[in-house]
């Protein structure tokens, strides 16, 4: 891995919507020349996530140009500019951390890696046999040890424009019934795993239930899947649609359709709370 030590900077309180060449341009209108510029884009909403990280030549280029241009006014709003941190290795293997609801309790081990003692007794021969698929697709995983993101939000040059298209192409699909999955590659990973066998494109973050979960309810957290194919998005739901979830209750898979989600919005996009309507093209479950 590179050495990012000392020529890193942490560049935040950005406007979400934000793209790497405002950063690019408030460092060059001021006198600045960077090396590399590494923004996450959420293909799911088109924004970042408040902040990127900028490389430069030397450690005292980039000394000054936190010194000089903390605070500054980019649309508005004072940028916060701090020392970074180095890239994680490429291909690292997420480690989740699951909260389940309701009855799967036992289960939460199983997903950081550590069967429970007695789990073959607690669940359903369904379940057993998910948790059976699922955990040869983690062994596999384990020998390669290599993980890819589904679609990478630091260097996929389109993800500012895809999260419109899947609506209009059928290939986007709404997933409920599941725990709280951090951090976000994890989640990714989680999926990746659950939709073994068909083509993903991307995959959202995981979006809290409202109202919130109640003690004994069940997983009721859910997130969005594109698929790469409108007959794998099919194909898919009428699959996965209804199964025993190795984390407890029934996974519910469906189409997503075009209309308005506030809590997607305001989770996912940063919007204030009555200003959802502003936003063109959200999408939630069909019913």
């Amino acid at each position: 891995m590179e050495d990012y030590s000392g020529t890193r900077l942490y560049v935040g309180n950005l406007l979400y919507t934000a793209q790497p060449r405002d950063i690019e341009e408030m460092f060059h209108d001021n006198g600045f020349s960077i090396t590399n510029l590494d923004m996450s884009i959420d293909p799911f909403s088109g924004r970042n996530p408040s902040y990127c990280f900028v490389d430069f030549a030397t450690p005292g280029e980039a000394s000054r140009a936190m010194s000089l241009l903390n605070g500054l006014k980019l649309s508005g709003r004072a940028v916060k500019i701090k020392p970074g941190v180095p890239k994680k290795p490429i291909g690292e293997v997420p480690k989740p951390r699951i909260k389940s609801y309701g009855a799967a309790g036992h289960l939460e081990k199983w997903s950081s890696g550590h069967l429970d003692d007695g789990i073959f007794e607690k669940i359903t021969t369904s379940q057993l046999l998910f948790v059976l698929m699922l955990l040869k697709a983690e062994i596999a995983s384990s020998d390669s040890n290599s993980y890819r993101p589904t679609f990478d939000r630091w260097t996929r040059e389109d993800a500012a424009d895809h999260w419109q298209k899947p609506l209009s192409k059928g290939t986007r699909l709404w997933v409920g019934g599941l725990p709280r999955i951090e951090p976000q590659s994890a989640t990714d990973f989680e999926m990746q795993k659950l939709f073994e066998g068909f083509k993903l494109a991307a995959i959202s973050k995981i979006v809290s239930p409202r109202p919130p979960e109640k003690s004994g309810a069940g997983n009721q957290y859910y997130l969005f899947v594109d698929m790469a194919t409108p007959e794998d998005a099919d194909a898919a739901a009428r699959t996965l649609n209804g199964i025993d979830s190795p984390w407890g209750g029934r996974l519910n898979v469906a189409p997503a359709r075009g209309n308005e989600d506030r809590k997607v919005m305001r989770e996912q996009f940063g919007v204030q709370r009555g200003k959802e309507r502003e936003i063109n093209g959200p999408w939630r479950r069909r019913d």
